[in-house]
């Protein structure tokens, strides 16, 4: 016979696991496109200086947004996980 409790509790793990994977490849493609856009605003004399600091803000508020929905994600595993212990 199969322990329901466990089975759910490792199904919980996996989807963690998951979950937790593509948010860092996510963020390190953010990361890496970040770091392309600010490579190509430097080459461009012609690219206005507000628009630079437009995007750098709107950059900052992107990260910032991600960060607290992770941290949203994991506290709601973490209640799962407490409700099924």
């Amino acid at each position: 016979m199969f322990d329901l409790k466990k089975m759910t509790q490792e199904m919980l793990q996996m989807q963690k696991l998951a979950f937790d994977q593509s948010y860092h490849t996510l963020t390190l493609l953010q990361g890496q496109m970040e770091r392309f856009s600010q490579m190509c605003w430097g080459q461009f004399s012609s690219y206005p200086e507000e628009m630079k600091k437009g995007m750098t803000e709107w950059q900052t508020t992107y990260k910032k947004q991600c960060e607290q929905f992770k941290s949203m994600v994991d506290t709601g595993f973490k209640n799962m996980e407490a409700w099924l212990a």
